[in-house]
């Protein structure tokens, strides 16, 4: 009787592949990691400039004071918020969303991001109808880890305008407007 020769793997060529399949989804890992964790401050950010954008043209459009500010309950405006970023015609004044009031309720895009408004002690940026604002400031963007080399920052110049925030001094991380990073450990 002839024995046939097969065709498959031995053990030793079995464990070998194995070990290569295990060094490169080690060094793949924090790779993609790191990739996700940029692709969601990219996300972030653009959605709440796109936000500011809107509230912006919707001030000029209306011909109205127009608000944008985050919220926890869908209602009221905050300093700190991950729930809802609300755009509204805040026609009496008090900072809540009242009937007919709304134009806009939106839950972020990312989650599991924290997100900080920061403009001279307001929870609010407000946009006159020609398009200039009333409280100038800044959102704040934090991912959920804290970690400030994926944090973002959009600012809204007096003149209405957003934009991303910058990193002037070439570390990775994007500064505030006292010129110091920004710091996601203390939202």
């Amino acid at each position: 009787m002839a024995h046939r020769q097969s065709a498959g793997f031995s053990l030793l060529e079995l464990l070998w592949a194995l070990l290569i399949v295990a060094v490169l989804t080690t060094m793949a890992v924090p790779a993609f990691s790191a990739f996700s964790a940029s692709n969601k401050r990219s996300s972030s950010a653009q959605q709440v400039l796109s936000l500011l954008h809107f509230t912006r043209s919707e001030a000029a459009a209306a011909f109205e004071i127009t608000t944008f500010c985050l919220s926890d309950d869908g209602t009221s405006c905050d300093r700190t918020g991950s729930a809802y970023f609300l755009i509204f015609h805040d026609l009496d004044s008090d900072r809540t969303v009242d009937a007919g009031e709304l134009i806009y309720r939106v839950s972020p895009h990312v989650a599991d991001n924290h997100y900080r408004l920061s403009a001279s002690n307001r929870t609010y940026i407000r946009y006159r109808p020609t398009g200039s604002v009333m409280d100038f400031g800044s959102v704040i963007i934090c991912p959920q880890n804290r970690d400030n080399h994926y944090a973002a920052r959009i600012v809204v110049h007096r003149s209405g305008r957003p934009r991303h925030g910058r990193d002037h001094d070439g570390d990775g991380i994007v500064e505030g407007s006292d010129g110091n990073p920004i710091d996601c450990s203390a939202l």
